[in-house]
């Protein structure tokens, strides 16, 4: 409830910051989610692949 309060006053930079404590203007936030899309398509390479 708190976040959708927020969404129609705060950015999207500012609601992430307060509701998840992540900077999403980072290069860092970026690269680890890319990380995980990596790894996740590469999971599943492997397990459609046996």
């Amino acid at each position: 409830m708190k976040l959708l309060r927020d969404s129609g006053s705060m950015s999207v930079e500012e609601l992430v910051m307060k509701h998840l404590g992540e900077d999403i203007t980072s290069e860092e936030f970026w690269e680890k989610g890319m990380e995980l899309c990596v790894k996740d398509a590469e999971e599943f390479i492997e397990l459609t692949s046996s």
